[in-house]
This record gives structure tokens, C-alpha cells and sequence, in this order.
């Protein structure tokens, strides 16, 4: 697939009540096909389009047509990808949910195993 890329809605939480004036921060993330989990991961990281916290310790899990794929943590130099490959349509919806201060490798561990009752 030469050349072929995903334009994705791209959407995320609000992490405090100033932040929600701009919610849910509509956007289009364009990433090359194929992608991973951990594709997604970094574009999003490239683009700065997360909120960063006081205290630097946001974890978020990234999520595409609900299915998360990705975890970023603010004190993570690199994200953690939970799925390999993705098969996104030109219709997918990539969101990005705030999981407060959670530990982050709690969440990537929790989001890892498949038996773990993955917290909705």
C-alpha cells in the first residue's frame, strides 16, 4: 500500500474545566497504512495534541471505533501499544480517554492481558 494513508476523526477528554471550553477537541489525524497501535500512538504524541498536567502524570488510553490500542502516559518517554496491526476504514474514530493520574503500567497491564477484565 504505497503512498496510502487513514484520515481518522481524532477526540479527546477534557482533563479540567478550563479544558472543556474546546471538548470534545475535534480533529483529523492522517497516519501512512498500514498502521499499529503504536502508529497511532506517536502521531497522536507528534502533533501535541494531548493536554499535559500539573504534576506530569496523565495517562490516556487510545482508542480506535472504541477498541483500545494504545496506551500514552505523560511521564512515558514512548507509548505502549496494546494491539499490532489495525484495519481502520476512512470512517474509524480515534479517541483519546484521560484515565487521571492511574499508574500507567497498572493500565498497560491491565489492557495487555486478555483475561484481565479490561476496565471499560
Amino acid at each position: 500500500m504505497n503512498g496510502a494513508h487513514y484520515s481518522l476523526s481524532l477526540t479527546r477528554d477534557s482533563v479540567a474545566a478550563g479544558d472543556d471550553v474546546s471538548a470534545p477537541h475535534r480533529s483529523v489525524l492522517t497516519v501512512p497504512a498500514p498502521v499499529t497501535g503504536f502508529d497511532l500512538c506517536k502521531a497522536i504524541l507528534s502533533r501535541d495534541y494531548l493536554a499535559r498536567i500539573s504534576g506530569g502524570k496523565a495517562t490516556w488510553v487510545v482508542e480506535l471505533d472504541e477498541v483500545p490500542v494504545g496506551i500514552i502516559a505523560q511521564q512515558w518517554e514512548t507509548p505502549k501499544s496494546v494491539v499490532s496491526d489495525l484495519n481502520p476504514s476512512q470512517n474509524s474514530q480515534v479517541h483519546c480517554r484521560y484515565l487521571l493520574q492511574q499508574d500507567p503500567d497498572t493500565v498497560f497491564a491491565q489492557y495487555s492481558d486478555p483475561d484481565s477484565g479490561k476496565p471499560k
